[in-house]
Formats: C-alpha cells, structure tokens, sequence
C-alpha cells in the first residue's frame, strides 16, 4: 500500500454506526472498538485523515479532497 486514510468518529459515533449496522449490543460494540488499534496511534501513521464527524457533505467534501491529492501522487509516480 503506498498511502494510508484513516477514517475517524467519535466514539459514541463508532457505537452507535456498529450497533446500527451490526445489531451489537453496547457491550459488544465496546469490546469490538475497544480490539482495534488506539485512534493516536493509527493518526501517527496516515497519509489522509478523514473525519467523519460531521455531515454526509462535509465527508463527500473531504473524500475528493483525499482524492485529488492521491490523483496528483499517482501521475507524480508515473513520472519518476
């Protein structure tokens, strides 16, 4: 993999989409979040953050964001 994107959420944002999503109950959702790796340490190893607290929008927003940079490192490696 040549970049990384770390998506995040709040922690009661987390909860709430897996339980949704899943049908976890609280204390299965917590136990799934609490296995993943602590959030600090996957920030210290992205390229792209990807915060997805906020609107559907905002997130379109930043996904082509995200995109138009990775487009722009593509053609940069296709030259080198």
């Amino acid at each position: 993999m040549d970049r990384l994107i770390v998506v995040t959420a709040t922690e009661a944002q987390q909860k709430e989409r897996l339980r949704r999503r899943t049908g976890a109950t609280e204390q299965e959702a917590q136990g799934i979040l609490s296995a993943q790796m602590a959030l600090e340490d996957k920030l210290k190893v992205a390229d792209f953050i990807l915060r997805n607290e906020g609107t559907l929008e905002e997130a379109k927003k930043r996904v082509k964001e995200i995109f138009h940079e990775l487009k722009i490192i593509a053609r940069e490696k296709k030259t080198c």
